[in-house]
């Protein structure tokens, strides 16, 4: 029974009231300020694609024959190629963290990265290169100061964490333009190598209902750090940007390293033994999402105990020790028969204890078959919720109006001076080397670099002990996209895929990110459509050499 202490829906949930309504009727009850603060920040459009799934699924190609996980779990993977007996994939992950970067640009941009490498690294591959693809508002214009600070600080943001972690950065481009001065986008990719025996799913292995799993929590003790960042990803950014600064996680590299050599000794430990594992990065929504999304996606359930979480602060609440988005944590689900291992691994072998305060590996809960998430908190039940309804919001069909646009002035070539024309694009900064940016990231960390960002139209980097190599390209231009939505979408496939073709590389697949404003309004709905269009058919159009199969599309 759900304790009847917590029977007043909280102030500040963005759901709608037709959401309410429906939660309501689909629960059956009132739902308590916990239960009530969860469905909000999974409802949310950064965790729920409510407004967009079905134009993604309508528009987009997802599977083929190299596809072996396409999107919907935390990275996609693709086969890329077999050597000396071994299968060898590529995982990728691609997402936004713009909200954040236009409040606090560094750490913003930091956990960007930190959040995009952890999804790589939970499905079991080792991360061989970062990208990042960058909008900026106009640093010689009337908000310069603010745009330069912003500038500053996501690039440090950048280089600060994936330096730190000793991943290499692998290329990405850079827009300047005025419409970005109030809301910079920060997009992040992360790249993985892994043989196609070893990658880990983050969901429940079926092996949970033969026999009994834990459910575990490792990493930084849970704080107030990016509590409400999902909802704050999903809402219109204010222009003060102090109002929402508790809302960015904050990062920390340099015991994420050891989390990473701490998890490939787990890794290989659970290979020996013949253990079927989960593993999910804890992002947007806390132990609350992980949770729910991992046991929710194998048809299971979970029984949580917030008093077994590590936490940083005494006394914290039940909702923001089961939301909280502290950065640096992973859930596994494991066999119970193999927990003790686990703890081992973490807490003795690699001293997580002693590296940062509060840090370490707790079992939090197990495994159900029931398919309900049952949380609690101080002895007491603060949430009895069917998974099914929290990971599964409405859908929406969303009205779509075109806007009217700007059409570019007819330019006649006559008294044109060529030369001057050529050095003012070449002065423009958006045309101009981005050198500046580049020079501080470390592209030679591992040591696989074979094209640098800057030295050619894509970069590539070497497959350790292979003959293989991966050439990348992340590309866009929201000029062309300004104009007519669905050709900018067929743009940034067009570009992105020349640039890998014109080094001799072999597209196998594209991610996207696509950053847009409100759904509810039909314009911007429309820009939506017609990108996901845009995009949809220029990778159906540009099929893989040798091959009938369009293009597919594996994260975003």
């Amino acid at each position: 029974m759900v304790s009847s202490k917590l029977r007043k829906v909280p102030e500040g949930v963005s759901l709608t009231s037709k959401e309410v309504a429906w939660i309501r009727r689909k629960l059956g009850r009132e739902p308590n300020p916990v239960e009530w603060g969860m469905f909000d920040i999974m409802y949310s459009e950064h965790c729920s694609y409510k407004s967009s799934r079905k134009v993604l699924k309508k528009y987009l190609p997802m599977t083929g024959s190299r596809v072996i996980i396409g999107p919907g779990e935390d990275a996609g993977v693709v086969r890329l190629a077999s050597f000396d007996g071994k299968d060898y994939v590529l995982v990728v992950a691609h997402e936004s963290h713009n909200h954040p970067s236009q409040i606090l640009p560094v750490e913003g941009a930091a956990t960007g990265i930190g959040g995009i490498v952890r999804d790589v690294y939970c499905m079991g591959a080792d991360v061989v290169g970062v990208m990042d693809a960058l909008r900026f508002g106009d640093p010689q214009g009337e908000k310069a100061e603010i745009v330069k600070e912003i500038i500053e600080g996501v690039i440090t943001g950048i280089w600060q964490y994936g330096n730190a972690l000793g991943v290499p950065n692998v290329g990405g481009d850079v827009y300047f333009d005025a419409d970005y001065d109030e809301n910079c986008l920060v997009n992040v990719i992360a790249l993985g190598i892994a043989e196609e025996g070893s990658i880990i799913r983050s969901r429940v292995p079926e092996e949970a209902r033969h026999q009994p799993y834990d459910i575990i929590i490792v990493g930084k003790p849970t704080d107030l750090s990016g509590l409400g960042g999902a909802t704050l990803a999903s809402r219109i950014l204010d222009a003060e940007r102090t109002e929402s600064i508790g809302a960015v996680q904050l990062h920390d590299p340099f015991l994420k390293r050891v989390l990473v050599e701490a998890t490939h000794k787990l890794l290989a430990e659970a290979r020996a033994s013949g253990f079927r594992i989960g593993f999910k990065d804890l992002g947007a929504g806390g132990i609350s999402c992980a949770v729910s999304e991992m046991v929710g996606s194998a048809g299971f359930g979970a029984e949580i105990d917030l008093d077994s979480v590590h936490v940083a602060l005494d006394g914290m609440e039940a909702f923001a020790i089961a939301c909280s988005e502290t950065q640096e944590r992973y859930c596994l689900a494991v066999p119970e028969s193999f927990s003790g291992e686990v703890l081992k691994i973490y807490n003795e072998l690699f001293e997580l204890p002693h590296i940062y305060r509060g840090a370490k590996a707790s079992v939090i809960g197990r495994v159900k078959a029931d398919g309900t998430l049952i949380v609690r908190h101080g002895g007491e039940v603060v949430v009895d919720v069917p998974v099914d309804l929290i990971i599964k919001a409405i859908e929406y069909d969303r009205p779509a109006k075109p806007r009217l646009r700007p059409q570019p002035e007819r330019v006649s070539l006559e008294g044109i001076d060529i030369k001057d024309a050529g050095l003012r694009v070449l002065a423009s900064i958006s045309a101009a080397s981005k050198h500046y940016i580049y020079r501080h990231y470390d592209c030679e960390v591992k040591g696989r670099a074979v094209l640098r960002p800057g030295e050619a139209d894509a970069c590539v980097i070497a497959i350790a002990d292979t003959p293989f190599g991966i050439a990348t390209s992340v590309d866009g231009n929201p000029r062309v996209s300004k104009i007519d939505p669905y050709l900018g979408g067929v743009w940034a496939v067009v570009e992105s895929v020349s640039n890998v073709a014109c080094l001799g590389g072999v597209p196998v697949a594209i991610t996207d990110c696509l950053n847009f404003g409100n759904p509810e309004d039909p314009f911007v709905m429309h820009d939506f459509n017609e990108t996901v269009r845009g995009i949809g058919d220029a990778a159906r159009a540009l099929k893989p050499f040798g091959s009938d199969e369009p293009l597919p599309v594996v994260s975003g």
